[in-house]
Protein backbone atom coordinates (compact mmCIF):
# COMPACT_ATOMS: atom_id res chain seq x y z
CA UNK A 1 0.00 0.00 0.00
CA UNK A 2 0.90 3.35 -0.87
CA UNK A 3 2.35 5.52 1.80
CA UNK A 4 -0.19 8.54 1.47
CA UNK A 5 -2.20 5.39 2.32
CA UNK A 6 -1.43 4.03 5.47
CA UNK A 7 -0.83 7.78 7.28
CA UNK A 8 -3.26 10.30 5.32
CA UNK A 9 -0.26 12.74 4.87
CA UNK A 10 0.21 14.61 1.46
CA UNK A 11 2.71 13.39 -0.36
CA UNK A 12 4.66 14.24 -4.04
CA UNK A 13 2.32 11.02 -5.54
CA UNK A 14 -0.92 11.84 -4.26
CA UNK A 15 -0.79 15.52 -4.37
CA UNK A 16 0.45 15.26 -8.47
CA UNK A 17 -3.00 12.96 -8.65
CA UNK A 18 -5.07 15.66 -6.88
CA UNK A 19 -3.51 18.77 -9.15
CA UNK A 20 -3.58 16.65 -12.22
CA UNK A 21 -7.19 15.69 -11.88
CA UNK A 22 -7.78 19.53 -10.66
CA UNK A 23 -5.94 20.97 -14.28
CA UNK A 24 -8.40 17.89 -15.77
CA UNK A 25 -5.45 16.36 -17.59
CA UNK A 26 -5.23 12.43 -17.66
CA UNK A 27 -2.71 10.40 -17.08
CA UNK A 28 -1.86 9.72 -20.51
CA UNK A 29 -1.93 13.56 -21.35
CA UNK A 30 0.49 14.70 -18.53
CA UNK A 31 2.84 11.76 -19.88
CA UNK A 32 2.69 13.40 -23.39
CA UNK A 33 3.11 16.72 -22.19
CA UNK A 34 5.83 15.86 -19.65
CA UNK A 35 7.64 13.78 -22.18
CA UNK A 36 7.44 10.82 -20.26
CA UNK A 37 5.78 7.86 -19.67
CA UNK A 38 2.30 6.96 -18.65
CA UNK A 39 3.63 3.80 -16.47
CA UNK A 40 6.49 6.11 -14.64
CA UNK A 41 3.75 9.05 -13.77
CA UNK A 42 1.43 6.06 -12.24
CA UNK A 43 4.20 5.26 -10.55
CA UNK A 44 4.86 8.26 -9.00
CA UNK A 45 1.03 8.77 -7.94
CA UNK A 46 1.18 5.59 -6.30
CA UNK A 47 4.36 5.96 -4.30
CA UNK A 48 6.22 3.47 -5.74
CA UNK A 49 8.52 5.48 -6.92
CA UNK A 50 9.68 8.53 -6.00
CA UNK A 51 11.21 11.73 -8.56
CA UNK A 52 14.35 13.71 -9.09
CA UNK A 53 14.04 17.17 -8.15
CA UNK A 54 13.80 18.48 -11.54
CA UNK A 55 11.31 16.14 -12.96
CA UNK A 56 9.12 17.42 -9.82
CA UNK A 57 9.95 21.08 -10.71
CA UNK A 58 8.56 20.33 -14.75
CA UNK A 59 5.99 18.75 -12.82
CA UNK A 60 5.48 21.88 -10.41
CA UNK A 61 5.60 24.23 -13.22
CA UNK A 62 3.00 22.23 -15.85
CA UNK A 63 0.58 21.66 -12.46
CA UNK A 64 0.81 25.33 -11.64
CA UNK A 65 1.93 24.19 -7.90
CA UNK A 66 3.48 27.48 -6.64
CA UNK A 67 6.48 24.97 -5.58
CA UNK A 68 4.32 22.48 -3.48
CA UNK A 69 5.54 19.79 -5.44
CA UNK A 70 9.22 20.96 -5.62
CA UNK A 71 8.99 20.83 -1.58
CA UNK A 72 7.27 17.86 -1.30
CA UNK A 73 10.02 16.04 -3.15
CA UNK A 74 13.56 17.44 -1.80
CA UNK A 75 11.33 16.80 1.81
CA UNK A 76 10.79 12.92 0.98
CA UNK A 77 14.39 12.49 -0.58
CA UNK A 78 16.03 14.59 2.50
CA UNK A 79 14.11 13.47 5.68
CA UNK A 80 12.15 11.50 7.66
CA UNK A 81 8.96 12.20 9.36
CA UNK A 82 8.74 11.67 13.04
CA UNK A 83 5.20 11.32 13.45
CA UNK A 84 3.12 8.41 12.27
CA UNK A 85 -0.25 10.56 11.21
CA UNK A 86 -3.56 8.78 11.31
CA UNK A 87 -1.65 5.51 11.95
CA UNK A 88 0.25 3.85 14.97
CA UNK A 89 3.80 3.69 15.62
CA UNK A 90 5.55 0.09 14.26
CA UNK A 91 8.43 -1.22 16.17
CA UNK A 92 10.40 -0.33 13.50
CA UNK A 93 9.94 3.55 14.62
CA UNK A 94 10.40 2.79 18.16
CA UNK A 95 12.91 5.60 18.11
CA UNK A 96 10.16 8.25 17.65
CA UNK A 97 7.93 6.98 20.78
CA UNK A 98 7.89 8.78 23.30
CA UNK A 99 5.63 9.62 26.11
CA UNK A 100 4.55 6.29 27.48
CA UNK A 101 7.58 4.63 29.40
CA UNK A 102 4.88 4.36 32.91
CA UNK A 103 2.52 1.87 30.97
CA UNK A 104 5.33 0.40 29.07
CA UNK A 105 6.61 -0.53 32.20
CA UNK A 106 3.48 -1.96 33.56
CA UNK A 107 2.70 -3.85 30.54
CA UNK A 108 6.01 -5.48 30.67
CA UNK A 109 5.19 -6.53 34.50
CA UNK A 110 1.90 -7.63 33.52
CA UNK A 111 3.31 -9.83 30.37
CA UNK A 112 5.83 -11.54 33.06
CA UNK A 113 2.86 -12.11 35.56
CA UNK A 114 0.88 -13.40 33.36
CA UNK A 115 3.19 -15.63 31.69
CA UNK A 116 4.07 -16.70 34.85
CA UNK A 117 0.57 -17.76 35.72
CA UNK A 118 0.06 -19.21 31.91
CA UNK A 119 -3.16 -16.44 30.62
CA UNK A 120 -3.30 -13.39 28.27
CA UNK A 121 -2.31 -10.22 29.37
CA UNK A 122 -4.76 -7.55 28.03
CA UNK A 123 -4.25 -3.93 27.36
CA UNK A 124 -7.92 -2.04 27.44
CA UNK A 125 -8.63 1.67 26.18
CA UNK A 126 -10.78 3.59 23.99
CA UNK A 127 -10.02 4.19 20.44
CA UNK A 128 -7.53 6.48 19.75
CA UNK A 129 -5.56 5.92 22.86
CA UNK A 130 -2.46 4.60 21.51
CA UNK A 131 -2.97 1.21 22.54
CA UNK A 132 -1.28 0.03 19.07
CA UNK A 133 1.25 2.14 19.46
CA UNK A 134 2.10 1.14 22.79
CA UNK A 135 1.73 -2.81 22.03
CA UNK A 136 3.92 -2.09 18.70
CA UNK A 137 7.05 0.57 19.04
CA UNK A 138 6.56 -0.04 23.08
CA UNK A 139 6.46 -3.51 23.90
CA UNK A 140 6.94 -5.44 20.64
CA UNK A 141 10.42 -3.47 21.01
CA UNK A 142 11.21 -3.91 24.11
CA UNK A 143 10.67 -7.51 23.93
CA UNK A 144 12.89 -8.06 20.98
CA UNK A 145 15.44 -6.39 22.99
CA UNK A 146 15.49 -8.97 26.54
CA UNK A 147 13.00 -6.81 28.08
CA UNK A 148 11.04 -10.22 29.74
CA UNK A 149 13.10 -12.72 31.97
CA UNK A 150 14.66 -15.37 30.10
CA UNK A 151 14.72 -13.76 26.83
CA UNK A 152 18.42 -13.06 25.29
CA UNK A 153 17.99 -10.05 23.02
CA UNK A 154 17.01 -10.53 19.46
CA UNK A 155 17.01 -14.25 20.58
CA UNK A 156 13.19 -14.42 18.90
CA UNK A 157 10.67 -12.83 16.80
CA UNK A 158 7.48 -10.94 18.08
CA UNK A 159 4.37 -12.23 15.80
CA UNK A 160 1.72 -9.32 15.91
CA UNK A 161 -1.50 -10.42 14.21
CA UNK A 162 -5.36 -9.12 14.52
CA UNK A 163 -8.28 -11.57 14.32
CA UNK A 164 -9.71 -11.05 10.81
CA UNK A 165 -13.29 -12.30 10.02
CA UNK A 166 -11.47 -16.10 10.08
CA UNK A 167 -9.37 -16.08 13.56
CA UNK A 168 -8.66 -20.10 13.49
CA UNK A 169 -7.31 -19.79 9.46
CA UNK A 170 -5.40 -17.05 10.19
CA UNK A 171 -4.08 -18.48 13.59
CA UNK A 172 -3.50 -21.71 11.41
CA UNK A 173 -1.46 -20.21 8.51
CA UNK A 174 0.85 -18.35 11.17
CA UNK A 175 1.53 -21.94 12.84
CA UNK A 176 1.89 -23.49 9.72
CA UNK A 177 4.36 -20.48 8.46
CA UNK A 178 6.32 -20.84 12.02
CA UNK A 179 5.25 -22.40 14.98
CA UNK A 180 3.84 -20.32 17.08
CA UNK A 181 6.00 -21.48 19.99
CA UNK A 182 8.86 -20.48 18.55
CA UNK A 183 8.07 -16.67 19.51
CA UNK A 184 9.08 -14.97 22.60
CA UNK A 185 5.61 -13.17 22.31
CA UNK A 186 2.40 -12.98 20.50
CA UNK A 187 0.51 -9.44 20.37
CA UNK A 188 -3.19 -10.17 19.09
CA UNK A 189 -4.06 -6.14 18.59
CA UNK A 190 -7.67 -5.12 17.93
CA UNK A 191 -8.73 -8.40 19.58
CA UNK A 192 -12.56 -6.94 19.29
CA UNK A 193 -12.22 -8.10 15.93
CA UNK A 194 -13.15 -11.28 17.25
CA UNK A 195 -16.56 -9.85 18.14
CA UNK A 196 -17.19 -7.63 15.00
CA UNK A 197 -15.79 -9.31 12.14
CA UNK A 198 -16.31 -13.21 13.14
CA UNK A 199 -19.27 -14.40 12.83
CA UNK A 200 -19.09 -17.48 13.59
CA UNK A 201 -20.09 -18.43 16.90
CA UNK A 202 -18.10 -21.78 17.09
CA UNK A 203 -14.84 -20.72 15.31
CA UNK A 204 -14.67 -17.46 18.05
CA UNK A 205 -15.27 -19.24 21.18
CA UNK A 206 -12.31 -21.86 19.56
CA UNK A 207 -10.02 -19.36 18.78
CA UNK A 208 -10.05 -17.74 22.62
CA UNK A 209 -9.95 -20.72 23.80
CA UNK A 210 -6.89 -21.85 21.44
CA UNK A 211 -5.26 -18.22 22.44
CA UNK A 212 -6.02 -19.56 26.31
CA UNK A 213 -4.14 -22.77 25.69
CA UNK A 214 -1.23 -21.33 23.82
CA UNK A 215 -0.58 -19.12 26.89
CA UNK A 216 -1.04 -21.77 29.45
CA UNK A 217 1.48 -23.50 27.23
CA UNK A 218 3.94 -20.98 28.58
CA UNK A 219 3.55 -18.28 25.51
CA UNK A 220 3.34 -15.13 26.52
CA UNK A 221 0.17 -13.74 24.91
CA UNK A 222 -1.21 -10.28 24.83
CA UNK A 223 -4.20 -8.60 23.49
CA UNK A 224 -5.29 -5.27 22.61
CA UNK A 225 -8.96 -4.79 22.84
CA UNK A 226 -11.35 -1.47 22.74
CA UNK A 227 -12.57 -0.73 26.34
CA UNK A 228 -16.20 -0.76 25.10
CA UNK A 229 -15.58 -4.82 24.53
CA UNK A 230 -14.32 -5.80 27.51
CA UNK A 231 -17.76 -7.08 28.84
CA UNK A 232 -18.09 -9.14 25.81
CA UNK A 233 -14.83 -11.05 27.01
CA UNK A 234 -16.01 -11.44 30.46
CA UNK A 235 -18.55 -13.41 28.79
CA UNK A 236 -15.85 -15.96 27.62
CA UNK A 237 -15.40 -18.27 30.85
CA UNK A 238 -11.92 -18.84 29.29
CA UNK A 239 -10.94 -14.75 29.39
CA UNK A 240 -12.40 -13.90 33.03
CA UNK A 241 -8.86 -15.42 34.42
CA UNK A 242 -7.55 -12.83 32.63
CA UNK A 243 -9.29 -9.88 34.36
CA UNK A 244 -6.37 -9.76 37.03
CA UNK A 245 -3.86 -9.41 34.02
CA UNK A 246 -5.25 -6.21 32.32
CA UNK A 247 -3.52 -2.70 32.06
CA UNK A 248 -6.36 0.12 31.26
CA UNK A 249 -4.44 2.32 29.14
CA UNK A 250 -5.29 5.99 29.96
CA UNK A 251 -5.08 9.25 28.17
CA UNK A 252 -1.33 10.64 28.46
CA UNK A 253 -0.53 13.55 31.08
CA UNK A 254 0.46 16.92 30.34
CA UNK A 255 4.21 16.43 30.78
CA UNK A 256 4.15 12.64 28.86
CA UNK A 257 2.80 14.73 25.57
CA UNK A 258 5.44 17.22 25.94
CA UNK A 259 7.78 14.68 25.58
CA UNK A 260 5.72 12.85 22.85
CA UNK A 261 6.15 16.35 21.06
CA UNK A 262 9.42 17.22 21.75
CA UNK A 263 11.43 14.39 21.93
CA UNK A 264 11.20 12.89 18.08
CA UNK A 265 11.42 16.24 16.38
CA UNK A 266 15.03 16.04 18.77
CA UNK A 267 15.93 12.42 17.85
CA UNK A 268 15.17 13.50 13.88
CA UNK A 269 17.38 17.34 14.65
CA UNK A 270 14.12 19.08 14.35
CA UNK A 271 13.68 22.39 16.27
CA UNK A 272 10.40 23.52 17.43
CA UNK A 273 9.48 27.24 17.60
CA UNK A 274 8.88 28.09 21.18
CA UNK A 275 5.26 28.34 21.81
CA UNK A 276 4.09 25.26 19.47
CA UNK A 277 4.23 23.06 21.95
CA UNK A 278 1.72 25.26 24.50
CA UNK A 279 -0.61 25.62 21.63
CA UNK A 280 -0.53 22.13 20.38
CA UNK A 281 -1.53 21.27 24.11
CA UNK A 282 -4.51 24.24 24.16
CA UNK A 283 -5.89 22.86 20.79
CA UNK A 284 -6.25 19.37 22.86
CA UNK A 285 -7.55 20.57 25.47
CA UNK A 286 -4.91 20.63 28.14
CA UNK A 287 -5.73 23.24 30.14
CA UNK A 288 -3.99 25.13 32.56
CA UNK A 289 -4.53 23.17 35.78
CA UNK A 290 -5.31 19.55 33.72
CA UNK A 291 -3.52 16.96 34.08
CA UNK A 292 -4.45 14.90 30.58
CA UNK A 293 -6.17 15.76 27.63
CA UNK A 294 -9.45 14.15 26.18
CA UNK A 295 -8.88 10.24 25.17
CA UNK A 296 -8.92 9.77 21.33
CA UNK A 297 -6.47 13.14 21.15
CA UNK A 298 -3.71 11.01 20.10
CA UNK A 299 -4.10 10.37 16.18
CA UNK A 300 -5.17 13.81 15.54
CA UNK A 301 -2.61 15.29 17.47
CA UNK A 302 0.19 13.19 15.33
CA UNK A 303 -1.63 13.57 12.28
CA UNK A 304 -1.23 17.86 12.80
CA UNK A 305 2.43 17.43 13.72
CA UNK A 306 2.97 15.49 10.39
CA UNK A 307 1.15 17.95 8.67
CA UNK A 308 3.36 20.63 10.14
CA UNK A 309 6.74 18.94 9.50
CA UNK A 310 5.69 19.02 5.59
CA UNK A 311 5.23 22.91 6.32
CA UNK A 312 8.95 23.59 8.01
CA UNK A 313 11.10 25.74 7.33
CA UNK A 314 15.21 25.13 7.53
CA UNK A 315 14.48 22.06 10.40
CA UNK A 316 12.14 24.25 12.25
CA UNK A 317 8.54 23.57 13.24
CA UNK A 318 6.75 26.45 13.76
CA UNK A 319 3.47 27.86 14.85
CA UNK A 320 2.83 29.76 11.32
CA UNK A 321 3.31 26.17 9.46
CA UNK A 322 0.81 24.61 12.27
CA UNK A 323 -1.81 27.15 11.60
CA UNK A 324 -1.01 26.72 7.88
CA UNK A 325 -2.27 23.11 8.20
CA UNK A 326 -5.78 23.83 10.12
CA UNK A 327 -4.51 23.01 13.52
CA UNK A 328 -5.02 19.70 15.51
CA UNK A 329 -8.75 19.25 13.87
CA UNK A 330 -8.68 20.93 10.53
CA UNK A 331 -5.66 18.76 9.43
CA UNK A 332 -7.69 15.86 9.58
CA UNK A 333 -10.95 17.86 7.25
CA UNK A 334 -7.34 18.59 4.77
CA UNK A 335 -6.20 14.97 4.84
CA UNK A 336 -10.02 13.76 4.19
CA UNK A 337 -10.41 16.50 1.17
CA UNK A 338 -7.07 15.21 -0.18
CA UNK A 339 -8.18 11.45 -0.09
CA UNK A 340 -11.86 12.76 -1.71
CA UNK A 341 -10.29 14.04 -4.44
CA UNK A 342 -8.18 10.87 -5.42
CA UNK A 343 -11.22 9.41 -6.00
CA UNK A 344 -13.07 8.53 -9.29
CA UNK A 345 -16.71 9.89 -9.37
CA UNK A 346 -18.18 6.85 -8.53
CA UNK A 347 -16.23 6.55 -5.57
CA UNK A 348 -16.91 10.30 -4.40
CA UNK A 349 -20.23 9.83 -4.65
CA UNK A 350 -20.73 6.48 -2.05
CA UNK A 351 -17.78 8.43 -0.34
CA UNK A 352 -19.91 11.78 -0.12
CA UNK A 353 -22.94 9.77 1.73
CA UNK A 354 -20.74 8.29 4.28
CA UNK A 355 -18.61 11.41 4.77
CA UNK A 356 -22.08 13.14 5.64
CA UNK A 357 -22.85 10.49 8.14
CA UNK A 358 -19.89 11.37 9.66
CA UNK A 359 -19.39 15.65 9.53
CA UNK A 360 -23.16 15.13 11.40
CA UNK A 361 -21.65 12.85 13.89
CA UNK A 362 -18.22 15.20 13.91
CA UNK A 363 -20.87 18.04 14.62
CA UNK A 364 -22.39 16.62 17.29
CA UNK A 365 -18.83 16.12 18.94
CA UNK A 366 -17.53 19.50 18.35
CA UNK A 367 -21.33 20.98 19.57
CA UNK A 368 -20.49 19.09 23.28
CA UNK A 369 -16.72 20.00 23.62
CA UNK A 370 -17.17 23.70 22.40
CA UNK A 371 -18.52 24.62 25.74
CA UNK A 372 -14.57 23.41 27.62
CA UNK A 373 -12.60 24.83 24.87
CA UNK A 374 -11.04 27.93 24.78
CA UNK A 375 -12.94 30.64 22.75
CA UNK A 376 -11.39 30.57 18.57
CA UNK A 377 -9.97 27.17 18.68
CA UNK A 378 -11.46 24.39 16.65
CA UNK A 379 -13.79 21.38 17.81
CA UNK A 380 -13.21 18.03 17.17
CA UNK A 381 -13.32 15.19 14.61
CA UNK A 382 -13.69 11.80 15.06
CA UNK A 383 -11.26 10.16 12.59
CA UNK A 384 -11.00 6.35 10.90
CA UNK A 385 -9.14 3.89 12.56
CA UNK A 386 -6.32 2.25 10.11
CA UNK A 387 -7.40 -1.70 9.90
CA UNK A 388 -4.53 -3.83 10.94
CA UNK A 389 -3.36 -7.21 9.13
CA UNK A 390 -0.61 -9.41 10.40
CA UNK A 391 2.91 -8.66 10.71
CA UNK A 392 6.14 -9.92 12.33
CA UNK A 393 8.62 -7.77 13.79
CA UNK A 394 12.55 -9.36 13.82
CA UNK A 395 13.17 -6.32 15.20
CA UNK A 396 10.35 -4.30 12.73
CA UNK A 397 6.80 -4.50 11.26
CA UNK A 398 5.25 -5.18 14.64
Amino acid sequence: MAEEDQSGAATFGSELRRLRRAEGKSLAGLAEEMRTSKGYLSRLENGLQKPGEQFARACDQVLKADGWLVALAVSERAARCPYPGLTSFRTQEADWFFGRDRALADVLGLVADAAVAGRPAAVIGPSGIGKSSLLGAGLAHAVLRGALPGHRPGAKDVLCLTPTAQPMNELRDHDMRRPLASYALVIVDQFEEVFTLCKDVAERDTYIAELCCRSAAALPVVLGLRADFYGHCLAHPPLQAARSHALPLGPMTVAELREAITAPATAEGLTLEPGLVEVLLRDMGAMPGADTCSAGALPLLARALRATWQQRTDGVLTVAGYERTGGIYGAVATTAERLYARLNPQEQNTGARSCSAWSASATATASMRSVSRPTGTPCSRQTPRRRGSWRRSPGHGC
